[in-house]
């Protein structure tokens, strides 16, 4: 059975070399144009590709059921910071009451999202920069600037030239263990700001078994609930 597909979002890219589709369950279909094509080019390449995006689609939806779900959330669970939250919606003003997140309005998803999501941002901008530190004087990779915690669209973390360590929110719904070595791994670069042999050679001196924690924070959303998005 065809898979009922989101409306295709399009997007033109002065950079990009070809027509491509990006399929994200958090953000749906998009089709990137190169600034040379044309409208009838651009058309004709997403009806081919229609099958395609279907089976994709259907595939996602398997692999990522928390990201389509659309019911309120009954409760938080932040597993990098051990903590754990029941939702009561409904109240005059949002607050946290310690085993419950008193939350304003409706009990839908996209009012947990607009509610909860600036308060997920608040937590991980008080943890993650203490967390970082942590690491570092841990690990004697005390050579950043600063840290600073966005909601970054397609990475958990990076690490710029000038020092400054850029960290997901939605680490918070990592374990402790990939928190932590997603921040070595930034601090790592820098020191090397590639992936090549030194960089690892430096990750598995303070982190032998980084690989499989790699592949744990790469494959999946971490239990990212639908609702926050990407």
């Amino acid at each position: 059975m065809a898979s009922a597909l989101p409306a295709v979002k399009w997007r033109r890219s002065p950079r990009a070399k070809r027509i491509k589709l990006a399929l994200c369950p958090w953000r749906g279909i998009e089709l990137v144009v190169p600034k040379r094509a044309s409208t009838a080019q651009a058309q004709a390449f997403l009806d081919s590709r229609r099958e395609w995006m279907e089976k994709s689609w259907a595939r996602l939806k398997r692999q990522v059921p928390e990201a389509f779900e659309s019911a309120a959330p009954e409760d938080l669970i932040l597993p990098a910071i051990w903590r754990a939250w029941r939702l009561v919606y409904g109240q005059s003003d949002f607050r946290d009451r310690g085993d419950e997140l008193h939350v304003p309005g409706e009990p839908t998803a996209a009012n947990a999202a607009g509610q909860l999501k600036p308060w997920l941002m608040a937590q991980a901008r008080s943890q993650l920069p203490v967390w970082t530190r942590r690491v570092a004087a841990r690990s004697g990779l005390t050579d950043f600037k600063r840290v600073q915690v966005r909601d970054q669209r397609t990475r958990w973390g990076s690490c710029s030239a000038r020092g400054t360590i850029s960290l997901n929110f939605r680490l918070l719904f990592h374990r402790p263990a990939v928190v932590d070595y997603l921040i070595l791994h930034e601090l790592c670069h820098t020191r090397h700001m590639n992936h090549g042999p030194k960089f690892q050679a430096l990750l598995s001196r303070h982190e032998p078994d980084w690989r499989a924690l790699d592949a744990e924070l790469s494959h999946g959303s971490g239990g990212v609930p639908g609702w926050v998005g990407w």
